[in-house]
């Protein structure tokens, strides 16, 4: 059994966003997912030195 809702959602011609209500959680959440995304994509271009390059040695302290 379908209720007036369902009728309402499906007659329209599909499911839209205009009725969607997000939680403020919801939506903090996606802006973080959406920044690791962009960070992932153009991360290797904002990187100061070239993706092989050996800046320094690990634990490079003069022993003396």
């Amino acid at each position: 059994m379908t209720s007036m809702a369902d009728r309402e959602m499906f007659s329209s011609g599909g499911i839209g966003l205009r009725g969607l209500r997000l939680s403020p959680v919801t939506i903090v959440l996606m802006a973080v997912l959406l920044a690791v995304l962009v960070l992932a994509v153009f991360g290797p271009m904002l990187s100061p030195h070239d993706r092989g390059a050996v800046v320094s040695l690990p634990f490079d302290a003069e022993v003396g």
